[in-house]
């Protein structure tokens, strides 16, 4: 099982990690070629747009996945296409809801009142193109990883849109030596939103195709999936704030370039999780087929074993951060945003934890517990925004970083707890010689 497994992961994990790698090659250049305002201003805006697609969702991008997986295990290919022409139809509807309230009152408030930025009106009008093709894109995605195609469905979210915008922004650049001119932050969004189309429209293509070839009947009811998606819904909005609040709260209180440098901090520490996402990305659906199987043992023995494998390549990940955090960002991003360094380690460590502690969140969600995720992350979220509006006066954006780790190790820690006590199983990293021994030996 393991073994299987791990020629997915590693497949997912070169997929993966050349699209984090492509993401920091991305910023990196944009460090070098925007102001450090801008760049603070950047980070604000995509943080933005990110938790707009986020709420156009309304719960999908997990819900989407079980129903095809299930759809797919039972052989139901009419069932499979009514939940996605639903799950399709809520987030349509999801989008022009968060456009209009988006530029009703919502963004002029927050960009001007909060944040304090100023953009040009066509990066104004832009912003809701670039929310609404991320939306759709992690449906399209999404449904590929429910259909068991995971190299595919993570190209399309990392890779490929990543390659598009490198090539795009490297024709800028050539042309603005060429002709003359200035890269505004402007452009950056337009061509990202250009990156988005092009993938979208290809990989849409791809997919009508799929489902198209899945045969069966079987039918499924707009609340049964509206049931599914509530409680995960809330739990998403949460664990998004509670990762980005901090984001938030340094773009309300402290200058741009400050913002800057917890955003490259942020981007950052996408390597420390980067492999527990290419166990998530494996293991949802093989999580949703032991569930409805009710092979238990068998899941804990994967989820332990997957997240014990994680837990050792981001800890060499972590130490090398924690060692050498200057370097790091200097290497990566310039000497301008070595001032980080003490934020980098900070949220380093705690999103270390949320590593070790596996694929807690999703068996809530994916085993009918996902009321009990929902319960967890807005208490926990409620106290981080709390903790960081204190400290931010007190230490700045290091005040916003404990509070945004010390946060998500809580949130994960207690996860793991519910997890045992719902479903009798542990889904935490086992770091003992003899485990991982034991879990090495599985992978022959």
């Amino acid at each position: 099982m393991l073994r299987s497994i791990l020629k997915d992961g590693l497949w997912s994990f070169a997929i993966r990690m050349f699209g984090v790698l492509g993401t920091l090659i991305i910023q990196a250049l944009l460090a070098r070629l925007l102001p450090k305002e801008e760049m603070g201003a950047y980070y604000l805006l995509f943080s933005l747009v990110t938790f707009g697609a986020l709420v156009a969702r309304f719960g999908m991008r997990q819900t989407v996945v079980k129903f095809v997986a299930e759809s797919l295990a039972l052989g139901q290919g009419a069932r499979l296409r009514k939940a996605l022409r639903f799950i399709l139809y809520t987030v349509t509807v999801g989008v022009l809801a968060v456009l209009f309230i988006s530029y009703g009152f919502a963004l002029p408030l927050v960009l001007d009142r909060v944040f304090s930025i100023s953009v040009e009106p066509l990066a104004y009008l832009v912003l809701g193109l670039w929310m609404t093709l991320l939306a759709y894109q992690t449906v399209v995605s999404e449904t590929f990883r429910g259909l068991h195609k995971v190299r595919k469905a993570t190209f399309i979210e990392g890779p490929a849109g990543n390659l598009l915008l490198l090539l795009l922004l490297l024709i800028l650049i050539t042309a603005q030596s060429r002709y003359g001119g200035s890269i505004s932050l402007t452009w950056v969004i337009t061509l990202t939103c250009a990156a988005l189309t092009a993938n979208i429209i290809w990989h849409t293509y791809q997919l009508l195709r799929s489902v198209g070839l899945v045969e069966g009947e079987g039918t499924v009811s707009s609340r049964e999936i509206l049931s599914l998606a509530a409680p995960i819904y809330v739990t998403n909005l949460v664990v998004y704030v509670l990762g980005d609040a901090s984001l938030w709260i340094a773009g309300a209180y402290l200058p741009s370039t400050e913002v800057a440098e917890y955003g490259v901090a942020l981007k950052l520490i996408l390597l420390v999780t980067l492999p527990l996402s290419v166990v998530n990305l494996v293991v949802q659906p093989k999580v949703s087929k032991f569930v409805a199987e009710e092979k238990m043992t068998e899941m804990e023995t994967m989820l332990r074993g997957t997240a014990s494998l994680a837990t050792v390549v981001s800890l060499a990940i972590v130490l090398v951060i924690i060692i050498a955090p200057e370097f790091v960002l200097t290497l990566v991003f310039g000497s301008e945003y070595s001032g980080a360094s003490h934020i980098l380690v900070i949220l380093a460590v705690g999103r270390f934890v949320h590593v070790w502690a596996g694929s807690c969140g999703n068996v809530l969600m994916l085993t009918g517990h996902q009321k009990d995720l929902m319960y967890i992350s807005v208490s926990v979220g409620v106290l981080v925004i709390i903790a960081s509006l204190t400290l931010v006066n007190y230490w700045g954006a290091e005040g916003i970083a404990v509070s945004a780790a010390a946060g998500w190790a809580a949130q994960n820690i207690l996860s793991v707890r519910k997890v045992k006590k719902r479903t009798g199983i542990q889904t935490q990293a086992d770091l003992m010689p003899s485990s991982l021994k034991y879990y090495a030996g599985l992978l022959k």
